[in-house]
């Protein structure tokens, strides 16, 4: 029966990926830590992107608000500790990363600035287009 056919076959897949992440376990933490540090990374850019909701960052200032500057601090902080600390490596699952892949990482916060950014300029414009158009009433 086709009920069956899908057992087997969700087995067979369990089966699979269980012995591959045996097999490459390090590939397997590594990932992890790279999905972790890249949560981090996008958050740093997201903060940043979500402080105004129509103004530019750019002309509100990055540096302005101390309180999400020490919570980035602090997120840092911990994610090295995680990531570097032996003892906290083993109870999270995670491994130490080099300069590479936590420059790959923060490549993707100006992405998401940038694309933030792009909104709130064509919602800023898309305003001051509407009320161009808006009769004058008394």
């Amino acid at each position: 029966s086709s009920e069956t056919n899908s057992g087997v076959l969700l087995a067979d897949e369990v089966s699979f990926f269980k012995i591959r992440r045996t097999d490459s376990g390090s590939v397997y933490v590594t990932a992890t830590t790279m999905t972790l540090a890249g949560i981090v990374a996008t958050q740093i850019g997201n903060v940043f992107a979500c402080r105004t909701e129509r103004e530019s960052v750019f002309k509100v200032g990055f540096f302005k608000n101390r309180l999400v500057l020490w919570g980035i601090i602090t997120e840092l902080t911990i994610i090295s500790l995680l990531i570097y600390s032996p003892f906290l490596q083993r109870i999270f699952g995670l491994a130490p990363i080099g300069f590479k892949e936590w420059a790959f990482l923060f490549a993707f916060a100006p992405v998401l600035l940038f694309a933030e950014e792009g909104r709130k300029w064509l919602l800023r414009n898309r305003n001051r287009a509407v009320h161009r158009e808006a009769p004058n009433t008394p």
